[in-house]
């Protein structure tokens, strides 16, 4: 999630919600004996959560049991402006 959380940073993570999630929130969850921070994007059709890096914003990652997600980082957020690039790249990416 660099330039966000950069590497080495210290999160904050609490116990997730699941009905509270929204989109761009920040999710630490385990996936291949990895931790990751990627952040939600939305609930697939088997109600696992879909999650996508700033790599890489215009797909999802493999869907995460919600079982796996370990809770939401609450000391780093996305700032609105790299919400609006994501946001117009995705409606682009749509568009064409």
């Amino acid at each position: 999630m660099t330039p966000t959380i950069p590497v080495g940073a210290k999160l904050i993570v609490t116990a997730l919600d699941p009905s509270l999630l929204k989109r761009f929130d920040i999710l630490v969850f385990k996936q291949r004996e990895q931790l990751n921070c990627h952040f939600f994007w939305a609930w697939n059709y088997d109600n696992r959560v879909m999650t996508r890096s700033l790599k890489n914003p215009l797909e999802n990652d493999l869907p995460c049991p919600i079982e796996d997600i370990l809770g939401k980082v609450t000391n780093f957020e996305l700032k609105a402006s790299q919400k609006s690039i994501i946001w117009l790249k995705n409606f682009i990416n749509r568009s064409f």
